[in-house]
């Protein structure tokens, strides 16, 4: 089979206009997503915006269990969250503090969640996005940029999410970092931080943003007593400064649990009770919990430890737990719920409009961030460069300077195919890119900065020097040691199409590592497709020989692309001699040999170029597209 101009440029349509459709529908998506989730503006340091109390009512969110049927994760649960109040969710592992603190935070609930009930700030409702533009929330993966340094991660922070002068930004990003303590390490890459250092880290890239309140993930799990401590003492000044502080904390430190004004504790889905500290009433008010439940605090047991142990052990005895502690501070669960975040009355605009910053900004900010990792972790651009150069070299050695015989004609399709394969295979440090970025996308998405500017600024610098350096340096060693086409124009058409294969490959990479769960089913698909188009790749089979029903799979096969516009570019003009030892030789040009040989024509190559170019379009609109739709707010 013999495929005309206009096989090709369907190809191109059909790749193109999807390509297309997936990047409109990219542009097209609510403004609302789009925006940065700043707050305040420059140099307002962290001075906190106006907020006075946080009060949620019927909180309830459930998750599929099984088709048909859901299970419960929070139980109509209501509270409340007031200024200048450092509070303490506590609560055994598998209680639902995570989540209830992910809703209060307004931040992106699993797709399989079903959530009811309503939040007011300030006592107007507010939605999911304006509880984020309001709110600072630090989740309990401990997930920083570590090729960063503690200021430059700080100050990248509130760059991208306010707007200003650099040098205000600036002054804002060491403010934060001195209220949580951080002066002594502001040089220091994130990675070599202790973890309780990267904990300040991460709350001081929440407090640049001048939040009204802060939601803490468990934010001294695995610290030693001192550094719980210490960085509760920095949480509690915070809220002495004008803030609400909520923090989820598993069993505090007599010392440190002094530090916190109220307690809520959280079982089994269940806002079991809410009321002040020891230090704030001597623990009269626990005391009175205990007896309610049955069970009297031991003595080698704090109130704090004693409060969990009862959340996991008595349950079932809290049901008169309002009546048994009128002193705890209780809020009505008998509100009417309410789909979270709508309703009439929403949250006054003025209080929670955000600072916008331009996504071209932004996506200048993650560039510059990526180039920092790829300078500061030069492994992988090193590797390929390096071998881009030895295997130029070798195999400029093994080609060098082929004659126009029939060794000469074979070895050039050899060296053409293998040149191909080796960038296609190559490709595969792509294969894990999404997976080893997906935990700092997961929680800096739609706080900080779209997904999609994420993706793009990853893609671009992975085209730009983990593909398109190595293969400039390969192509200038090797091209005319192998004694191919000298005019210029025929060697920038090699590097072009390579180029573009070598690109298409590793946004091919890119789409599967958003598309699997893991590195290894990644790795096997992304091998087990490159094998394939080298099967389809215009040597190893003749389309000839392939019925009708599997010959377009030659469509789908990048190097079947690029293989034919580098022999084509290469074989038109050429003449070559075949003949057999003892026999004269016979003259055949290059077009012939490969239009009847291989059912390759030269007369092609735009046409190959154009639809390499709209696949690299198709994959990386489709991994933007994906990674979007993953990461996108399912919150109003």
């Amino acid at each position: 089979m013999v495929y005309t101009q206009s096989s090709f440029l369907a190809v191109v349509l059909t790749v193109g206009c999807t390509a297309l459709l997936l990047s409109v529908a990219l542009l097209v998506l609510p403004s609302s997503r789009r925006k940065a989730a700043g707050h305040g503006g420059g140099g307002e340091g962290t001075s906190t915006p106006q907020f006075h109390e946080l009060l949620f009512r019927g909180l309830k969110v459930s998750t599929r269990a099984v088709p048909g049927k859901h299970a419960r994760v929070l139980l109509e649960c209501s509270g409340r969250l007031c200024t200048r109040e450092l509070v303490a969710l506590v609560g055994p592992s598998g209680g639902g503090k995570s989540t209830l603190l992910r809703i209060l935070a307004g931040e992106t609930p699993h797709v399989s969640l079903r959530t009811g009930g309503s939040v007011q700030v300030n006592g107007r409702l507010a939605t999911a996005s304006e509880r984020r533009r309001l709110f600072g929330y630090v989740p309990q993966e401990d997930v920083l940029p570590g090729w960063l340094t503690v200021q430059e991660a700080v100050a990248l922070s509130a760059r991208l999410r306010l707007p200003g002068a650099a040098t205000e930004i600036a002054a804002s990003a060491l403010s934060a970092c001195s209220a949580m303590a951080l002066d002594r390490v502001l040089n220091v890459q994130c990675s070599r931080c202790s973890g309780g250092e990267r904990r300040r880290v991460q709350v001081a890239a929440e407090l640049v943003c001048a939040p009204g309140a802060l939601f803490l993930d468990e934010p001294v799990s695995g610290l030693d007593a001192c550094h719980q401590l210490s960085l509760c003492q920095c949480l509690s000044q915070l809220a002495k400064d004008g803030r609400g502080v909520l923090v989820a904390i598993h069993t505090p430190s007599s010392e440190t649990f002094a530090l916190f004004d109220r307690a809520m504790l959280l079982g089994e889905g269940r806002l079991l009770w809410e009321g002040p500290t020891p230090a704030r009433d001597d623990g009269v008010a626990l005391r009175r919990l205990f007896t309610a439940a049955g069970t009297e605090c031991p003595q080698q047991r704090t109130l704090a430890e004693h409060l969990l142990f009862v959340a996991v052990q008595s349950v079932d005895s809290f049901d008169a737990v309002e009546a048994a502690a009128p002193s705890a501070v209780m809020v009505e669960a008998s509100a009417p719920a309410q789909v979270i975040g709508n309703g009439d009355r929403q949250l006054d605009a003025t209080a929670a409009s955000p600072a916008f910053v331009s996504a071209a900004t932004q996506l200048a900010l993650l560039l510059r961030r990526e180039a920092l990792r790829l300078r500061r972790e030069p492994a992988l651009v090193v590797a390929h460069v390096l071998l881009a150069t030895g295997l130029g070299v070798w195999l400029g050695l093994v080609y060098y300077k082929l004659d126009l015989t029939i060794n000469g004609f074979q070895n050039r399709l050899g060296v053409a195919f293998f040149t191909l394969a080796a960038f296609g295979f190559s490709a595969l440090s792509a294969a894990g890119s999404m997976q080893a970025d997906s935990a700092l996308l997961r929680q800096e998405a739609h706080r900080r900065y779209h997904p999609a500017l994420h993706v793009t600024a990853r893609i671009a610098l992975d085209l730009a020097l983990l593909r398109c350096l190595p293969v400039c340096i390969y192509s200038c060693i090797a091209y005319y040691m192998w004694g191919f086409q000298h005019p210029p124009q025929r060697f920038f058409t090699f590097v072009s199409v390579l180029l573009l294969h070598a690109c298409a490959s590793s946004a091919l990479c890119t789409l599967l590592s958003a598309l699997t769960p893991s590195l290894g089913v990644c790795t096997l698909l992304a091998a087990f497709i490159t094998l394939q188009e080298a099967v389809f790749g215009g040597l190893l089979t003749s389309t000839a020989r392939l019925p009708a029903y599997l010959s377009w799979l030659r469509f789908t096969s990048l190097q079947f692309y690029g293989f034919e516009a580098i022999v084509g570019n290469e074989f038109d003009g050429r003449m070559f001699v075949l003949g057999i030892n003892g026999i004269a030789g016979v003259q055949f040009s290059g077009k012939d040999l490969l239009t009847s040989g291989l059912a390759l024509q030269p007369g092609r190559i735009g046409a190959d170029i154009l639809c390499l170019l709209a696949w690299l379009l198709f994959f990386c609109a489709a991994t933007v597209a994906v990674v979007t739709a993953v990461h996108h707010p399912r919150g109003v």
